[in-house]
């Protein structure tokens, strides 16, 4: 394991999250989740949202491209207030917490969180965008530091914003701190792991205030594992590389 310590005191150690419309990055996102498969979820919700999309299920690939972007772009422009207004209100819901995720952020990421000390967390380098979409996919770029929110999203566009900005932050930490075992997890492992910790972090009274979600939606386990997690990360006292190390001796390896 990597012996790094990833904090230090910079002039910019936190990145400013921005907020953006983007109706090719929408029409991107159509073409990619809407599957038509049974049982895929991210195509059942676009559908249930956008009903009209339907229509392009028989369609040869090239004509529902065509279909899906301009589909986009008239329901963007039909919506073109709501959703400059929905941008507005997202920009000043994220002033009014970010500074409270960042201090809860440094406590959580800190090797000593019971201590006085006060640590900033050196935030990885990237775009830090956030994507208001008209779609309920809600992707994700870790390397690039961008995600797409829908913009009716039933948990908020802060909850949205803090559980992504979570994903950043435990990403790049886990690489500067378990290097190894970033590099032999593999994908789905890190996803999991990384849902695992999101799902107990969000539960926690810090976090509750800022999200305003007593118990939201678990993504990558069930709500027996969740129990057991949420334990372990008490009997780790709230340190995160003993929570870390805990959960990789118990699902995969000694470290």
């Amino acid at each position: 394991m990597a012996n790094s310590f990833c904090y230090n005191i910079s002039m910019e150690p936190r990145p400013i999250l921005r907020f953006q419309l983007d109706i090719e990055y929408d029409q991107w996102t159509c073409r990619e989740f809407l599957t038509f498969k049974e049982g895929d979820i991210f195509s059942a919700s676009i559908l249930k949202d956008h009903p009209a999309l339907i229509s392009c299920e028989k369609m040869e690939s090239e004509k529902r491209n065509e279909f899906i972007t301009s589909y986009v772009e008239k329901y963007s422009e039909e919506h073109k207030q709501e959703l400059a207004s929905t941008l507005e209100q997202a920009k000043n819901g994220w002033l009014k917490v970010e500074d409270a995720f960042f201090k809860e952020t440094d406590k959580v990421f800190s090797k000593n969180p019971k201590e006085e000390t006060i640590y900033i967390y050196d935030w990885p380098k990237g775009k830090y965008l956030c994507y208001l979409s008209i779609f309920n996919c809600n992707p994700r770029f870790i390397k690039e530091k961008e995600f797409q929110a829908y913009y009716k999203h039933p948990l908020g566009i802060n909850f949205v914003c803090i559980h992504e900005m979570l994903h950043f932050i435990f990403y790049d930490y886990l690489e500067k701190n378990f290097s190894e075992q970033y590099k032999t997890l593999g994908k789905r492992n890190l996803w999991k792991l990384s849902e695992i910790f999101n799902d107990v972090i969000l539960r926690i009274d810090e976090f509750i205030s800022l999200t305003k979600q007593k118990d939201p939606s678990i993504y990558a386990q069930s709500r027996e594992e969740l129990v057991i997690y949420q334990r372990m990360w008490e009997e780790a006292k709230e340190n995160i590389d003993t929570f870390i190390k805990n959960y990789l001796n118990k699902i995969y390896y000694d470290i």
